[in-house]
């Protein structure tokens, strides 16, 4: 499977020495203002630069803590990992950067010890969809037999999307032009610089890092009117990832969560869901009233782990009802 890249990338460069010394110049200032940490926000950061943040960071004595994205390379190896691991990178974001197949490859590896009787056949619905690499995953997993349904409300994006489905021949993917929300109705969706599509959202991206280009008007509608519209099968799993909208989201997909009792793959970042209004423990909360149990990913085997009462490792969680038995083998922690 081929993700297309967007017209940022056609022609992509690795950034020089110079601009990586320039950024960690602008790094150890605010550090020495007390900001502690930090986002290198390029969307696919290669392992030499990476390499040479960690170098430079420790050369410098910062103490900070630093997250980023970065494409996937042979060159990432336990031994590179937990020299960032040392300068204080605490996460590594994979999958913007799609030219290559074997990243998708390499994806499926996240599904390797699901029930293989389970996977294909399910329903999908994929929530701010952007590009589609979530969706491409999922079509791949579900196969012929199963469903994906991808809503989406930026035409930008909506039209790499499409293209990426046409590529790949999932051309039996439906696609839903569509923000969601807890009401029907129209917002404003802010549309971020093309080369941090990601932060779309209704209303003002968290990121402070993110240019907004333009604000146009969406049509917004719910998971349950939708469902009950497109007479949309059983749902089994509901990936989300919309900005901090993501509780309006589930609001009005309650009647859905409550029939369906899909599994959730939510984004869950406290900045994000305070500007729409909510908090990261009212989502819980939420969730918790309607016997789903959250659970974030092993920092040793990379399997989903009940969150209990830790603090979670990631913005990233699963949610599983609670008469459900999890569909993976048990993490080593």
């Amino acid at each position: 499977m081929f993700c297309s890249q967007n017209a940022k990338f056609d022609t992509p460069q690795a950034p020089a020495r110079s601009e990586i010394l320039a950024s960690l110049d602008r790094v150890t200032a605010y550090s020495d203002a007390g900001y502690k940490q930090f986002m290198f926000s390029d969307e696919a950061i290669s392992p030499s630069s990476l390499n040479l943040i960690a170098d430079e960071i420790a050369k410098r004595g910062l103490q900070i803590k630093w997250a980023c994205r970065s494409k996937m390379e042979r060159a990432h190896t336990p031994d590179m990992f937990r020299r960032l691991g040392e300068s204080g990178c605490f996460e590594i974001l994979f999958g913007l950067e799609t030219i290559s197949p074997r990243i998708l490859i390499l994806m499926d590896k996240l599904t390797e010890g699901l029930d293989e009787e389970r996977v294909p056949g399910m329903c999908v619905l994929d929530v701010g969809a952007n590009e589609g690499l979530f969706t491409l995953f999922f079509r791949k997993r579900v196969g012929p037999g199963g469903r994906v349904i991808a809503l989406e409300p930026s035409e930008r994006e909506l039209t790499h999307l499409k293209r990426n489905l046409r590529i790949n021949r999932f051309l039996d993917v439906e696609v839903v032009p569509l923000a969601v929300g807890d009401h029907v109705g129209r917002a404003r969706l802010s549309l971020a610089e093309a080369g941090h599509a990601g932060h779309n959202a209704l209303g003002t991206p968290a990121a402070p890092w993110v240019s907004v280009v333009d604000q146009v008007e969406v049509e917004v509608s719910t998971l349950d009117t939708l469902s009950d519209a497109r007479n949309w099968p059983r749902i089994d799993l509901i990936k989300m990832d919309i900005e901090g909208s993501e509780l309006r989201a589930l609001r009005g997909a309650d009647r859905l969560l409550a029939r369906d009792r899909p599994m959730l793959l939510l984004e869950a970042e406290q900045e994000s869901l305070s500007l729409r209004g909510a908090s990261f423990s009212q989502l819980l909360s939420w969730l918790a009233a309607r016997k789903y149990r959250a659970m974030d990913f092993s920092s040793t085997d990379g399997r989903p782990t009940p969150l209990d009462t830790r603090e979670p490792s990631s913005i990233n969680l699963v949610f599983m009802p609670e008469e459900k038995r999890a569909p993976w083998p048990a993490s080593s922690e």
